[in-house]
């Protein structure tokens, strides 16, 4: 999941954690610069379209940022303001 993630969207860093049909992953990409949350997680969707139609993948859950709200989230997550 990873790999397709990356090589879909180019300049994207992707953490996926899951087994038993169910995964989380988390995608910083600049490609999501100016869309919405919900357009932001149909780009990840779309890639896995076939795997959840069969439930090959039956959940995915997404984290998605832009670089810029990724380092943002990480200075919150390190307790700077």
């Amino acid at each position: 999941m990873k790999t397709r993630i990356e090589r879909a969207m180019p300049g994207a860093r992707a953490q996926v954690e899951g087994a038993d049909r169910h995964f989380s992953a988390l995608v910083v990409a600049p490609g999501f610069e100016g869309r919405s949350r919900v357009e932001q997680h149909q780009m990840i969707y779309v890639l896995f379209r076939d795997e959840m139609a069969s439930e090959e993948v039956h959940a995915l859950a997404l984290k998605t940022y832009t670089p810029a709200e990724w380092e943002k989230e990480r200075a919150h997550v390190a307790g700077h303001p």
